[in-house]
């Protein structure tokens, strides 16, 4: 787990680009966790509604 932490916190730091440190994230949940589906949902501040952000798995 420590190490998902340390490549997630790099991911972090390494990027301005919003859409590639998302990517990243998930791609090393996805080697972590190995999950057959799974999303990302954000908050808008504005109207308070959870969107998806990512969704890969058989609801795709």
């Amino acid at each position: 787990m420590k190490k998902l932490y340390a490549n997630i916190g790099k991911l972090i730091t390494s990027s301005l680009r919003l859409d590639a440190v998302i990517e990243g994230i998930m791609e090393e949940v996805r080697v972590f966790f190995d999950p057959q589906n799974w999303s990302l949902l954000r908050l808008d501040p504005t109207t308070n509604q959870l969107f998806f952000v990512v969704v890969k798995g058989k609801f795709a």
